[in-house]
């Protein structure tokens, strides 16, 4: 629900840069770090079945946020946060593996669900992937509304009150 691609893509990259960063920190022990990363990343839409690598990116949503900025798809700008944290996170190793006492691995899985670090009061107020997975299980899976499932309390934990 970004408005300004800047306002998830600056936070994205600047998140795995200072991990990495303090990774690199002399006397660090750190022996490998794990990126979980997204298919957003490296997937394209096609209809034809392909495999995808490590030469793969998701170009066309990087030309649809600099192309249309402000007035890109929401998932095309959430896309371009992912392809740019993770070209960032390998810019930064490789401009530094002969100092590094640790690899890099990233993971490219399509969905990363668990529970909210935040309070979310009602199932609204879910960060997308969650609304996605709740709305999946319980809107379309036929849970009564009464249910305190349905509403987040047991299944999600989102909340240490509830």
């Amino acid at each position: 629900s970004a408005d300004d691609p800047s306002e998830i893509i600056d936070p994205a990259v600047a998140g795995i840069t200072g991990i990495l960063k303090s990774a690199s920190r002399p006397g660090s022990t750190v022996k490998r770090i794990v990126v979980t990363s997204s298919t957003a990343a490296v997937g394209t839409p096609t209809t034809d079945p392909r495999v995808f690598t490590e030469v793969d990116w998701n170009e066309p949503s990087l030309t649809e946020v600099s192309t249309n900025g402000r007035k890109a798809s929401g998932i095309d700008k959430y896309r371009a946060s992912k392809v740019f944290a993770e070209r960032a996170a390998w810019d930064f190793w490789h401009a530094r593996k002969s100092e590094l006492t640790w690899d890099l691995v990233t993971l490219n899985p399509p969905f990363v669900f668990g529970p909210c670090l935040h309070e979310v009061a009602k199932p609204e107020h879910l960060n997308a992937s969650s609304k996605m997975w709740y709305t999946s299980v319980f809107v379309r899976g036929g849970v009564d509304n009464d249910s305190p499932i349905k509403n987040g309390y047991v299944l999600l934990r989102c909340s240490p009150n509830q």
